[in-house]
């Protein structure tokens, strides 16, 4: 087991994590001495290590409850490789788009060996493998993250499941953003039958267009 990066965060997401104003955190940080020290980035845009803040903000009670796609957001960013964990989930989105309330309530309570096992038999399927996603490790921290999963795709549905996976797949800089393989052959495999007829004004490298 690969060990895990510990999660950062920046002013900005602690904003959002407490549901307060960018302002609200500079004035927290130059008022309270027991706030968390930077744990990395710059002087002038530190990071915060993401498991002290979440202990400051809920010693204070300003720490806002997480959705399902907040915790699945956290989990990817935990991760060593979130890019690469997020596109080994993009088969399970896509085989999970096929389950009604009941399976997938099922898998998120069955056995840990199960819900590994319907992972990896998802990214296996040429029905629902994506092009450029490796299979996820059996790994402790696996079944966990394949719930949470679940529970997003439960409660949220499968397209904010994927906005969050996008977070992390999206390698556009400077106004450029391209959508990355892995998620436009999820997307098109969503579509369920080919299309006749495709329509991208803003197709840029034609990722999408091409799996559509």
């Amino acid at each position: 087991m690969s060990p895990q990066a510990e999660a950062l965060v920046t002013a900005a997401e602690i904003s959002r994590l407490a549901g307060v104003t960018r302002a609200t955190v500079s004035n927290w940080r130059r008022r309270h001495a027991d706030f968390p020290d930077p744990a990395g980035g710059t002087e002038s845009s530190p990071t915060y290590a993401l498991a002290a803040v979440r202990a400051w903000l809920k010693a204070r009670g300003q720490l806002a409850e997480d959705s399902p796609a907040d915790e699945l957001h956290n989990e990817l960013r935990s991760r060593t490789d979130p890019g690469r964990t997020a596109a080994a989930l993009l088969p399970c989105v896509v085989a999970a788009s096929g389950c009604t309330d009941a399976e997938l309530s099922a898998l998120e309570s069955g056995r840990d060996a199960d819900l590994v096992a319907w992972a990896h038999g998802a990214a296996a399927d040429p029905v629902t493998a994506v092009a450029g996603a490796e299979v996820l490790p059996d790994e402790p921290e696996t079944p966990g993250l394949l719930r949470t999963l679940l529970r997003c795709l439960s409660a949220e549905g499968a397209r904010r499941a994927l906005e969050t996976a996008a977070e992390y797949l999206d390698p556009g800089t400077g106004g450029a953003h391209t959508t990355p393989e892995p998620l436009a052959e999820v997307m098109a495999a969503l579509l369920g039958e080919a299309p006749s007829t495709v329509f991208d004004p803003a197709c840029g490298s034609g990722a999408l267009l091409a799996a559509a």
